[in-house]
Parts: structure tokens; sequence; C-alpha cells
């Protein structure tokens, strides 16, 4: 039923869940929405899936917790289900420790998205709209120190970017558009470790000209 090795396992009794009136249901022996625990397992003998599926007349639906493990037994996910698609929380891992979270909203990515390093400090914060990776994306240093701030539209890079010395010191900042991945375009102005500005360029999509430079301070960068 499940090829690659795995196993199905049905665990635990269903139970009736609509309080009174499935109580009602049960008696007078018609149909009664259940749930159940499933479990599959690789050919070694490990688990591979364990979830929840609720039970009706018209068959099974994944509904509620849901874990997925490596053959060697470690967590790789821990979502939750509704009616057959992710919604909710979504986590997964890697070597049993938290990679990634994400909220999703009936399979759909919809609400903040976060990335950890494997010693769990932040690397990445986004957010997702109908999928769509949008607005603000903050990415960190190892150690916790913000690296870079761009926004996004429509999971492309586009609009202005701050790039971080991991002192805390501006680096660069400009604006992003998109011809075969992000390039600069506009003002970029680029710093010293020590946040003191050295170059200011005019980019015209990707194609950028110095204007100014701190070693020729005597004139206006315009």
């Amino acid at each position: 039923m499940f090829g690659d090795g795995l196993r199905y396992v049905e665990m635990a009794a269903g139970r009736c869940t609509r309080g009174i009136l499935a109580m009602a249901c049960c008696w007078s022996a018609l149909s009664c929405t259940k749930t159940q625990t499933v479990e599959t397992r690789y050919e070694s003998g490990e688990r591979h899936e364990v979830y929840e599926v609720r039970v009706t007349d018209t068959g099974e639906v994944r509904h509620g917790a849901y874990e997925r493990f490596d053959p060697s037994g470690v967590l790789l996910e821990r979502s939750t289900y509704d009616l057959g698609r992710i919604h909710g929380l979504r986590q997964l891992f890697e070597n049993g420790v938290l990679k990634s979270e994400e909220a999703r909203v009936y399979d759909r990515y919809h609400g903040p998205y976060t990335a950890y390093f494997p010693d769990g400090t932040r690397e990445l914060e986004a957010n997702y709209a109908e999928d769509e990776m949008t607005g603000e994306v903050r990415v960190f240093y190892p150690s916790g120190k913000l690296k870079e701030k761009v926004s996004f539209e429509h999971n492309e890079e586009w609009g202005p970017f701050e790039e971080y010395y991991e002192n805390g010191k501006p680096k660069a900042t400009g604006t992003y558009r998109q011809s075969d991945g992000p390039v600069e375009h506009g003002e970029l102005k680029l710093f010293d470790s020590a946040g003191q500005l050295v170059r200011t360029l005019h980019c015209d999509m990707g194609r950028c000209t110095t204007i100014w430079k701190r070693d020729t301070a005597s004139q206006s960068p315009f």
C-alpha cells in the first residue's frame, strides 16, 4: 500500500467526536465519525510516520497531529493536518534539531517563516502571503547579529536592502530589481567596517558607476 519498503500499522480504536449527537448516532447504529492513529514503518522496523486520521462512511482523511522520522528514528517533521491538508505550524528538523518553522493555511505558505542555525540561533526571518515570500526578510550571522534586511515581492528580492557588518555598522544600502536574479538599481552606497561612507555608485539594472569616493570628498557626491 505504501511502497518504498514501508509497512502500514493502524493503532488505537476510533472514537466518536460529536458529543451527544455522536452518541445518538452510534446508538442508532448509524454512521459515526472516528479518529484513529496510523503508523508506518521502514522495513528495518523503525517508525517512518505517525499521524491521525478521521474515519467516516466515505473513507479516511489525515486529520490531526503528524510526525515523520528518518530510518534511524530521528524526527524530521512535525505538523498538523486539517481534513487532508497541512494547517497551522509546520516544523522541519535536521539531525533531530529544529531547522525551520513555517505557517501553513490549508497547504499554502501563509504567515511567518523562520530558519535556524544548528545551535538554534535565528538564521532567517520572513513572511509569506498566499505562497509568496513578501515584505521584509531579515538574515542573521551565526552570532545572532543582523546581517541583511531586504524587501521581497512575489518570492523575489525587489526593493530597498541594507547590509551590515557583524559589529552592527552599515556595510551597504541600495535597491534591488530583477534581471535573471537580483541586481542593484539606483543609488548604491558602500561603507567601511567603522560605518563610514567610502563610495557612492549609480546603478542601472546591475551596471554600476562610481560617482563619489571618500578620497575625493572635497566634491559633493551629487
